[in-house]
């Protein structure tokens, strides 16, 4: 879970969209945690505000798209 205490509540509310727990091991919790360890990078670097909001928005997004061509990939290497 994103470390998001003493933060703005918009930017709270991404503390768990990117946990990786829920994803078994392999390649799309792999690629999932990549995007977890920016956003926590994000908000250790960045004030709350309407651009760190917009910015961990679209970085949870882009992980949607990520992970979910990993999972793609994932089952086509599992049926070869």
């Amino acid at each position: 879970m994103l470390n998001v205490e003493g933060r703005h509540p918009a930017v709270q509310e991404f503390a768990d969209m990117f946990e990786v727990d829920h994803l078994d091991p392999g390649l799309p919790r792999e690629v999932s945690a990549l995007f977890g360890e920016q956003a926590q990078q994000l908000l250790d670097l960045l004030p709350d505000g309407l651009g760190l909001t917009r910015a961990l928005h679209r970085l949870w997004e882009a992980k949607n798209e990520a992970v979910f061509l990993a999972v793609r990939t994932q089952r086509k290497a599992d049926e070869a």
